[in-house]
Order: structure tokens, then C-alpha cells, then sequence
């Protein structure tokens, strides 16, 4: 899935890089942005977390599914997300 950030709102609390810091970074100004869009079940289910702990709620983790994107690689079979 796609992760963004509403970045002015964020309240610098790093609980998303707690949780998942190969996703989420701070800039400069201690707000949090993406480094890097998820690559694997890790990455997307520790986003996910990140989504559920932000306590302003401005991450959004977009659920992209394979059977209406038709270029989603996909998560291998022993890596799927509970």
C-alpha cells in the first residue's frame, strides 16, 4: 500500500519511528515524512501500526489490493500480513 503523511500536523511525538523507522524519518523541523514506501510485509504492516499508535491520526496507509491493480507485486505467501 501507498503511505503519506500530513506532515504540518504531525506533533513530533515518534511514535511512528518507534514502530517503523525504515518508513517514517523526521526532517529538519522534527516532523515526520516518508523515507520510503514499504517493500515488503514488514515494512507494510509496521506502517500500519504507525497509522493505528499516531496520535493525531495523519498517517494514512492505503490498502492496495491485486485483483483491481494490476501492476501490485504482491506479498509472497510465507510473508502475508495478519
Amino acid at each position: 500500500g501507498k503511505v503519506s503523511v500530513d506532515t504540518p500536523n504531525c506533533i513530533s511525538c515518534g511514535a511512528c519511528l518507534a514502530l517503523c523507522s525504515d518508513v517514517f524519518k523526521f526532517d529538519d523541523a522534527n516532523k515526520s515524512i516518508i523515507q520510503k514506501q514499504p517493500e515488503n510485509a514488514d515494512e507494510l504492516m509496521c506502517s500500519k501500526q504507525a497509522e493505528a499508535a499516531c496520535p493525531v491520526a495523519i498517517i494514512h496507509v492505503e490498502e492496495i489490493k491485486a485483483v483491481n491493480n494490476p501492476d501490485y507485486k504482491g506479498l509472497s505467501d510465507d510473508k502475508k500480513v495478519a
